[in-house]
């Protein structure tokens, strides 16, 4: 029998042990993260593979990933936690104190040596404290994407959103599809009424019952874009019909911004769409025929066969694309035995080089361009096989 001292102390060295592991494995970790080893399997991000490839739940994927990149840029707690001097979870609090200097991440190990991870997190708490106090009101910030909604007093509500230039211009190419399509109320064209000028509650109000404001059109048309791709995203439904310009050899949505030779492939794949071909003027050359897509109800069985889900190994996303796995343009027929639910992101990659071989109906076989083996997947499975398994 082990006496109750040496097992106590056999636990405690054993868990050092594994500290220092993790520190290693983190370690590989912020380096895959860093040279984006896992889009070469035809994942979104370092989370995903590590859901798909290591078994992980998606929160403890994202954490491990965050506590990474943190330790990466910070030496003085990597090292500690290297030599095994402080925990994980003791590392875990640390790195949540962002914007640290090398003197804060000293103290901040001499804490976990000398005490308790509970003492960290008092700690960590305290200097996030101070951290946002000594911040200035309307200080420098870093642009970012996000989406904001805030309610406002009067049982209205503010929506603000920071996105890329190219996603605002394609917004904007949206919206003016819909305020400005025939029959639209207002009379007057975004052209005339806009003014370049900040949104004001006074604008909202202004000749209101005479006629809404250009700013109030927007706002119907913002609208009409949500509860339109809600309804895409809830049912089965038929795709859009979307209008591709070529010009100079360069292709683009119609009044939006251009589109690469993937993106343009999976819109063909799985959309309604004609191809206007013009020269440099912008005379139309060639105008082509609306291509075969998948019906309301082939659209339904593939996706209930799929389970609803992306049949790409250890993809759970539900908004899914229906791709032809013989493409249409080398003979394939749009039948369910041909289509397969496929996120977008995955998609996209199908037509870029990445490829599957199987049966959609049974089971698929995912490769990269290389030809190495991604992983399987079964219909009606939602869990995916990884290629490594035996």
């Amino acid at each position: 029998m082990v006496e109750v001292v040496g097992s106590g102390e056999w636990l405690v060295e054993g868990r050092r042990r594994l500290d220092v592991g993790e520190a290693a494995w983190l370690s590989g970790l912020a380096v895959f993260d860093r040279e984006e080893g896992w889009a070469l399997d035809g994942y979104a991000s370092c989370p995903d593979w590590l859901v798909a490839r290591a078994g992980m739940g998606r929160s403890v994927a994202y954490e491990k990933c965050r506590v990474a990149r943190e330790l990466a840029r910070r030496p003085v707690l990597a090292a500690a936690f290297e030599e095994g001097s402080v925990s994980y979870c003791a590392v875990r609090a640390m790195t949540r104190a962002e914007g640290t200097s090398t003197e804060v991440d000293e103290a901040l190990v001499d804490v976990a040596v000398a005490g308790t991870v509970a003492d960290v997190e008092a700690t960590v708490r305290t200097y996030k404290l101070y951290q946002s106090q000594e911040k200035r009101p309307g200080a420098a910030r870093r642009p970012s994407r996000g989406l904001k909604i805030r309610p406002l007093p009067d049982g209205m509500a503010r929506i603000e959103i920071v996105v890329s230039e190219v996603e605002a211009a394609e917004v904007e190419a949206a919206l003016r599809a819909i305020t400005e399509r025939p029959g639209a109320d207002g009379g007057e064209t975004g052209e005339t009424r806009e003014t370049g000028e900040e949104f004001s509650r006074e604008d909202s109000t202004a000749g209101h019952e005479e006629r809404p404001s250009w700013f109030e059109l927007r706002a119907d048309g913002f609208m009409e874009l949500v509860r339109g791709g809600l309804g895409d995203w809830a049912s089965g439904a038929d795709r859009h019909m979307v209008h591709l310009v070529v010009r100079e050899g360069v292709c683009r949505v119609l009044g939006g911004a251009p589109v690469g030779p993937a993106e343009t492939a999976r819109i063909m794949c799985d959309c309604s769409h004609v191809t206007h071909v013009e020269s440099p003027a912008g005379e139309p050359l060639a105008l082509g025929r609306r291509q075969r897509v998948w019906s309301v109800a082939q659209r339904r069985a593939v996706t209930v066969r799929d389970s609803g889900r992306c049949r790409w190994p250890g993809c759970d996303r539900t908004r899914v694309d229906i791709h032809h796995l013989l493409p249409w343009d080398d003979g394939g027929v749009t039948d369910v035995g041909n289509g397969v639910a496929l996120c977008p992101q995955r998609h996209t990659c199908l037509h870029s080089g990445f490829y599957a071989t199987g049966d959609p109906n049974g089971t698929l076989a995912f490769h990269r361009r290389s030809g190495l083996a991604i992983g399987t997947s079964t219909a009606g499975i939602a869990g995916r096989v990884p290629a490594w398994l035996p």
